[in-house]
């Protein structure tokens, strides 16, 4: 009896998640931060830290306060 009563229930729950449909988020989609940032990550003047687009400067001084300031 009891074995009839688990199967049953696994059997409802297989055929629930079957027809589950996925969440739907209202957030907007992820923006693709290579794609935003005026200059790609292979720009050498670019100055990225922890995969996030900071600025652009040709003066690697500039660029160094940048990454210190940004990691303050």
């Amino acid at each position: 009896m009891k074995l009839m009563i688990i199967s049953a229930s696994a059997l409802a729950l297989i055929a629930t998640m079957a027809n589950a449909e996925p969440a739907r988020s209202n957030a907007p989609p992820p923006k693709d931060r290579y794609f935003d940032a005026a200059h790609g990550p292979n720009d050498p003047h670019s100055v990225w830290f922890a995969g996030d687009y900071i600025g652009r400067d040709p003066d690697p001084t500039i660029r160094a306060a940048m990454i210190r300031e940004r990691h303050n």
